[in-house]
């Protein structure tokens, strides 16, 4: 969690200091410097994923009405009409879009389905219920930022806002693969960050891979610009 060696003592730094933890995996995420990459080389660590911090300032958003626009065109949208109908096997005729606050201790079973299912990889372990329940027990949890959007009832994408480090940060955000490209996600995005900034809050961060141009893109639209590269490193 924290790591903090004063620069003139880099060079006593050595794997070995961290042998009492050699039964296990130790990871770190660390801004990309060249304090922080030296200690943690030094200390036998391997940068494994660097991701890109987004910020916006709140007072400037400027897109309700590019997403008035865009909810209007997505409930005339055929495509998105029968996606929805394939993939769950139904008949709806017309699309109705909604962004709902996640219930707690009625729907961790369908937040837990639903983020597997958005974020699944072969290098992903699949979330469990206790995994939902222990997120919501944690400091930085905020009850009423934690938001699905639906279609015509049906779940298809969630996010969330929590404070950590001082920072209000976007996590846990995305969409079911087959309703990407549509601009919910700048639907369910917009919506995070009005309710944040009808807060107060002036400041909002995001991160992503440094190779997921999608969702970059997404971002960047939204309002958020690069600030800084944070690297995940391993040992």
């Amino acid at each position: 969690w924290s790591l903090y060696i004063k620069p003139e003592y880099l060079n006593v730094l050595s794997p070995n200091i961290l042998n009492s933890f050699n039964n296990t995996v130790l990871s770190y995420e660390a801004c990309d410097d060249e304090i922080n990459n030296k200690m943690l080389s030094k200390l036998g660590f391997r940068k494994v994923r660097p991701s890109i911090l987004m910020n916006m300032h709140l007072r400037y958003y400027n897109k309700l009405l590019y997403i008035d626009e865009i909810i209007l065109s997505l409930k005339n949208n055929n495509k998105l009409l029968e996606t929805l109908n394939s993939l769950y096997n139904y008949n709806f005729t017309e699309l109705n879009i909604s962004i709902d606050k996640f219930i707690i201790n009625k729907e961790e079973d369908l937040r837990c389905k639903l983020q597997n299912s958005i974020f699944s990889s072969s290098t992903r372990v699949p979330l469990e219920i206790g995994d939902i329940k222990n997120d919501i027990e944690q400091d930085y949890y905020i009850e009423d930022l934690a938001l699905f959007i639906r279609l015509n009832d049906i779940a298809i994408g969630y996010g969330q806002i929590i404070y950590n480090r001082n920072m209000y940060t976007v996590v846990n955000f995305g969409l079911i693969e087959e309703f990407r490209a549509f601009g919910l996600g700048k639907v369910l995005l917009n919506s995070l960050i009005q309710k944040l900034k009808n807060k107060g809050v002036d400041e909002l961060f995001i991160r992503v891979e440094d190779d997921n141009y999608n969702a970059f893109k997404l971002y960047n639209w939204i309002g958020f610009t690069p600030k800084s590269i944070i690297n995940r490193w391993e040992r």
